[in-house]
């Protein structure tokens, strides 16, 4: 690996004990398109600088680049109640019981192999490694 030029450091803005307030008119100067390009969003009432965040958004830089400067808690709690319900259309939060007695099921099944390798074969290297590799198996499953 390479080493690293420059430093290391991440420099971090000191934090202050009080919140600090700011009006409409601050935050709608840092919408990205001023001179200092930064973005701020409002959300439930809170405000976040999201300029180095925005590069990185998964939905791309334009989705939360839109809401800079604003407030975005009603856009965003539509955006969210919807997919709530479509998730609860589909079913999705509902538990599986057969699923989950077929995984506890296939446990028991690796850690009674694992046994019946041993108990079978004996204790020698290769069913020891086999046995093993079964109860290994079980256990990272749990």
């Amino acid at each position: 690996m390479a080493p690293q030029t420059g430093s290391t450091e991440k420099k971090t803005r000191p934090v202050s004990a009080f919140p600090q307030l700011f009006t409409w008119e601050e935050i709608r100067i840092h919408n990205g398109r001023g001179q200092g390009r930064e973005q701020w969003l409002v959300i439930d009432r809170k405000v976040y600088d999201v300029s180095t965040f925005a590069k990185r958004h998964p939905g791309g830089s334009r989705v939360i680049s839109h809401y800079a400067g604003q407030d975005a808690t009603k856009s965003l709690l539509e955006d969210f109640r919807e997919l709530r319900c479509t998730i609860e259309k589909m079913g999705l939060l509902r538990p599986n019981y057969t699923f989950f007695f077929l995984i506890f099921l296939h446990l028991l099944v690796l850690d009674a192999a694992s046994w019946l390798v041993v108990w079978y074969f004996g204790i020698s290297l290769v069913p020891f490694l086999v046995g093993m590799a079964f109860f290994t198996i079980a256990q990272v499953n749990c």
